[in-house]
């Protein structure tokens, strides 16, 4: 401990006679040093006047405050540089480049002063610029302007020319790409890639969920576009599944959603089926529609209820896939009603046995094994279904 204590003192005395001599060259016109070290600002090589200089090396115990930095500049806790930065930024906690009038934390960049940045920036907490031109990666990444790459749980910028990467995403304008689980945006020229992807106009968006007010293209099962489609509809095929679906997209792509309940089933099936659809439109009443969906059925106990079946460790759930493609004439009855059915091609499989029943008797392909049943066959399916 003594020794500890020794070498902290030995620093502090070192620190604080280099900061004499820093002091003696504040009044130069141009404040620069090749090193500045530090503790805590002014227990510092730059002393008080730590925020007036430019320094190529900054390395501080907890934080560190400069004009500039051209160069290196790391802290255990915070890097604050009052007008820009060059080269790379590490930081425990926060990396901040640029300075509001008011003196205080900004909460927005309304009022912001210069603050650009360049390079990398690395934080445990948090980067902040008002223009940033390489890479932040930090817990959350904020920034006016972005021409490069953010990676953080939480990244936001008004206009991105580069990629974001995170557990939420923010821009106005943005130019590039966009990965999340969820990703907001107003215009986009680019890609949106999450969960939950959010935005205005522009660009493609693929999700399991996207909102946008106008998407000719969106890609996701659920598309919740302003002026797009949204359809409710019931159809039945050839195994004897009966849907309820739920369509919803732009002009040309859609996503599809339902649940049902198996008919041939001797062990009351319960259908889920999700998939991606496209519009060929032939006219203003009559398109074509083509349909990629996975249908998956599980054993449900609705005749004696839940209950015992829950309480068994054993349950056998049954399961059946199938793989479809379907070739769809759509034609528009009226503004509010479809009516859609054409054929399809299938792939089936299940490793419980005793689902062989559902499979269908004529079948293009079939492998029925004692651990699996696989078949590709013909099928078809008929529907009807309401725009809202």
């Amino acid at each position: 401990m003594k020794n500890i204590y020794s070498l902290l003192l030995l620093l502090l005395l070192l620190l604080f006679t280099l900061s004499s001599f820093a002091q003696e060259d504040s009044t130069a016109s141009y404040h620069y040093r090749l090193v500045h070290l530090g503790i805590v600002p002014p227990i510092s090589t730059n002393g008080k006047e730590a925020r007036e200089y430019t320094n190529t090396f900054s390395l501080h115990l907890l934080w560190g405050e400069s004009q500039h930095e051209y160069g290196l500049a790391i802290s255990g806790l915070a890097n604050i540089v009052r007008n820009s930065a060059s080269g790379i930024q590490i930081a425990g906690l926060v990396n901040r480049i640029g300075y509001d009038r008011s003196g205080s934390w900004p909460a927005d960049f309304s009022n912001y002063v210069n603050g650009e940045g360049k390079g990398l920036a690395i934080a445990g907490l948090s980067n902040t610029a008002y223009k940033y031109d390489g890479v932040q990666i930090a817990a959350f990444n904020r920034s006016a302007i972005q021409n490069g790459i953010q990676i953080g749980a939480a990244n936001g910028t008004h206009t991105l020319n580069g990629l974001q990467i995170g557990m939420a995403n923010g821009a106005g304008n943005m130019k590039g790409l966009q990965i999340g689980m969820m990703n907001f945006a107003d215009t986009v020229k680019g890609l949106q890639i999450g969960i939950f992807n959010e935005r205005k106009s522009g660009g493609v968006q693929i999700g399991i969920m996207n909102f946008a007010d106008h998407n000719d293209w969106p890609i996701g099962i659920v598309n919740l576009i302003k002026d797009g489609d949204k359809k409710i509809g019931i159809s039945v095929d050839e195994i004897a599944s009966t849907i309820i679906s739920y369509r919803s997209g732009g002009r040309y792509l859609y996503g599809v959603v339902g649940l049902g309940y198996n008919f041939k089933s001797d062990h009351h099936h319960m259908v889920i089926e999700t998939g991606l659809g496209g519009h060929i439109h032939l006219s203003e009443r009559f398109r074509i529609d083509n349909e990629v969906t996975w249908t998956a059925l599980s054993v449900s106990d609705i005749k004696n209820g839940w209950k015992d079946e829950d309480e068994k460790d054993d349950h056998n759930f049954r399961l059946l896939y199938k793989a479809s493609y379907r070739l769809l004439p759509v034609f528009k009855c009226s503004e509010r009603i479809e009516i859609f059915g054409g054929p399809t091609i299938n792939y089936m499989w299940s490793r419980h046995l005793d689902n062989r029943h559902i499979f269908p008797s004529k079948h293009l392909w079939r492998d029925f094994s004692d651990k699996i049943l696989k078949q590709v066959h013909l099928g078809g399916i008929i529907g009807v279904q309401y725009i809202f």
